[in-house]
């Protein structure tokens, strides 16, 4: 498990201090497999490598509240994985839930591999006023 170092590209986190590689541990679920356990100010975080190549990251706020915004969940998969690196959260069918705690789930893909959902890279974003209401429009879809 490496702590990925990259430059961010004009990318910022308001009350950010970098995730900070702590421990490794023995993955329970996976004797040969390894935890890192990753620490900042605000969250912990338990990365562990999924047989697949994937990365699970799971992780809480050090006050165990569910206020995480968007820009943290990602600057953790950014600390931990790297900038370039895809990552879903998924809202699973009412069967599958655990929801034993505030803890929140990331699954980060494979360098290289890019999710087949979502916007293309090349998506610009313009906002439209409307009676006195701004939407948001992606300008190459117009």
């Amino acid at each position: 498990m490496r702590l990925v170092e990259k430059k961010r590209k004009n990318w910022k986190v308001p009350k950010w201090t970098p995730m900070k590689f702590v421990e490794k541990q023995v993955d329970p679920a996976n004797p040969e497999g390894d935890i890192g356990i990753f620490i900042n100010d605000i969250y912990n975080v338990k990365a562990r490598v999924m047989i697949d190549g994937m990365i699970h990251l799971s992780f809480h706020n050090k006050d165990n509240s569910t206020d995480i915004p968007w820009t943290h969940k990602q600057q953790i998969k950014n600390d931990i994985c790297g900038e370039d690196r895809e990552a879903i959260e998924i809202f699973p069918a009412m069967s599958r839930i655990v929801d034993t705690c505030n803890q929140f789930h990331l699954w980060v893909y494979p360098e290289g591999y890019i999710i087949p959902t979502g916007f293309p890279q090349d998506t610009k974003y313009k906002f439209k006023k409307s009676q006195n209401n701004y939407t948001k429009i992606a300008t190459n879809q117009c």
